[in-house]
């Protein structure tokens, strides 16, 4: 048995969408495709404010 595939395809069905591997000795693997949820971003975003009635120093 070979572990390196021979043909690799992605397919759509109803169900979703799936990696299909094909191995010489006629194997076939099926694969499903999920999507991982968004990282949030590493440092949050600094507020630009435009407002000047606050001091510069803080």
């Amino acid at each position: 048995m070979s572990k390196v595939p021979v043909k690799i395809e992605v397919v759509q069905d109803d169900e979703g969408r799936f990696i299909v591997r094909t191995f010489a000795d006629g194997r076939v693997e099926r694969l499903p495709i999920v999507k991982l949820p968004k990282k949030p971003p590493r440092w949050p975003y600094r507020k630009v404010s435009f407002d000047k009635s606050r001091k510069k120093g803080l």
